[in-house]
């Protein structure tokens, strides 16, 4: 697995491949805590064959502490990409951060992406929401050590009953539209319609599932099919690229302006029509 290096003095030292894996917390491929998540993932997924048999899901308040801290540092490495490959692909997303925006995290989880964005972008401020208990007290203990309570807030709310104090600038939905339930997805989008600023801008990230279920082996939608199986204890359902831009146009907001990345993931814009 070349994880050690050898050097001619007889020492060996951790490659620099592994140092970027394991050490180097800016680096999209920082993967130190992805078996732990794998682990909670698996302890999870014991519920699996109750949920198969009877149909129920087990949801997020369902997950330990541990669950939800591995989870949140595991996507340390996502947040990193985000911010340095995705959003300068972004331009107009970019130019309102910069400006100075308010920004509403739809299912935010630990607010990884926001403590971050927080931190890149001052002059902007953040809410998040989520469903799950565990996470957004995790949330706020981290954004008040962060010393970011007067710029970043989360709250507990399900994300088909989103309430702000006055319109937002940003909606974005960064891995989660695929997490929130289908039923709750056509009052999410009118919610969003209502909240949002009428020069205020939608962004989803997300991967997508094929229009027609036999593609589901193809290499482009592997992903996919992986986050399919492992979430699908909590009810998740991957959208396919024409159930989210039915979505949007059913509920007043463009076609979402795609950028291109890989495995079938999706990063674009969609505004008020």
């Amino acid at each position: 697995m070349d994880f050690l290096q050898y050097h001619d003095d007889g020492t060996y030292s951790i490659s620099d491949e592994w140092l970027e894996l394991l050490c180097d917390k800016e680096s999209c491929s920082y993967a130190r805590y992805l078996p732990k998540c794998h682990i909670e993932i698996a302890n999870f997924m014991s519920n699996l064959p109750d949920s198969i048999k009877t149909g129920k899901t087990y949801g997020y308040d369902e997950m330990s502490g541990e669950f939800v801290d591995s989870v949140k540092e595991d996507g340390t490495r996502f947040t990193n990409y985000l911010i340095h490959d995705v959003i300068p692909k972004l331009p107009d997303f970019k130019k309102l951060l910069d400006e100075g925006s308010t920004v509403l995290d739809a299912g935010c989880g630990c607010a990884n992406n926001l403590i971050t964005l927080a931190m890149h972008y001052p002059k902007s401020k953040y809410i998040g929401v989520d469903v799950s208990r565990n996470s957004v007290e995790k949330a706020n203990r981290d954004i008040a050590t962060q010393g970011m309570s007067d710029r970043v807030k989360v709250v507990r709310t399900c994300a088909g009953e989103i309430m702000v104090d006055e319109p937002v600038d940003v909606i974005t939905f960064i891995e989660s539209l695929h997490e929130i339930e289908e039923g709750v997805r056509d009052k999410l989008f009118e919610n969003c319609n209502r909240i949002l600023s009428d020069s205020g801008i939608l962004v989803i990230i997300d991967c997508i599932g094929p229009e027609n279920t036999a593609d589901l082996n193809k290499p482009e939608y592997h992903m996919a099919a992986m986050v399919q199986w492992f979430e699908m204890i909590w009810g998740t359902k991957v959208p396919t690229r024409g159930e989210i831009n039915g979505l949007l146009e059913k509920h007043g907001f463009s076609r979402i302006e795609e950028i291109p990345l890989a495995d079938a993931t999706i990063a674009g814009i969609a505004r008020k029509v």
